[in-house]
């Protein structure tokens, strides 16, 4: 199975997110209070997390999972929308472009450092005193525990779903709204080809819906 075909997805995919971030984030200079525009920034930073990690691009998922931790806070009004942070934003953005274009050029991210962009973003959260350390271990009411598909329900394996800050409080407004959160854990065959890509295309796929 050719890999090209996979790459070729994720980068129409990831231009067309880019460039409509780009549209947003200079309306966002107008009009920075605007939580319509914040979010779909969120929603797009977060689509293209997801992509880049199962393709295993982890620059473009390091970056764009510290511009989610910084847009939480402004999305739930935790730090103000500064011409500073809409700067760092643009700067985001130049990044994840370049990113793209050297997967473009040659199918890999290419040499470039972006652990400053990222430091920064860091540091915009750190600095407020708002948000603890991303990473910690969930508390006992927030497991999740599912059990997976098995023939002999005697041999079930079980996963625990561990979340950080952001998740827990996306499970609360969930929770706010009265909908109901879906638990989902995807099974590949252990001889399929090109897990990454399939997952991929998994996620690609949930989007739709």
């Amino acid at each position: 199975m050719d890999m090209s075909q996979y790459l070729e997805i994720f980068i129409e995919e990831s231009k067309e997110h880019l460039q409509h971030m780009n549209s947003i984030l200079l309306d966002l200079e107008n009009s920075p209070d605007d939580l319509n525009l914040l979010n779909e920034i969120f929603r797009i930073a977060h689509t293209i997390k997801g992509m880049s990690g199962t393709m295993g691009f982890n620059n473009l998922a390091k970056l764009t999972h510290e511009m989610e931790n910084v847009l939480h806070l402004v999305r739930n009004k935790e730090v103000k929308v500064t011409e500073g942070i809409i700067d760092i934003l643009f700067e985001c953005f130049d990044a994840l472009e370049e990113y793209i274009n050297n997967l473009i050029a040659d199918g890999t991210e290419g040499t470039g450092n972006t652990e400053d962009l990222v430091n920064r973003l860091n540091g915009i959260v750190k600095n407020k005193g708002l948000v603890e350390e991303i990473g910690g271990t969930a508390d006992e009411e927030d497991e999740i525990v599912v059990d997976s598909p098995s023939k002999n329900t005697e041999n079930s394996e079980k996963f625990m779903i561990e979340f950080n800050d952001l998740g827990k409080n996306i499970l609360n407004k969930i929770k706010e709204e009265n909908l109901i959160p879906l638990k989902m854990k995807i099974f590949l065959k252990n001889d399929s080809m090109l897990k990454a890509a399939r997952a991929f295309i998994v996620f690609n796929t949930l989007e739709q819906f």
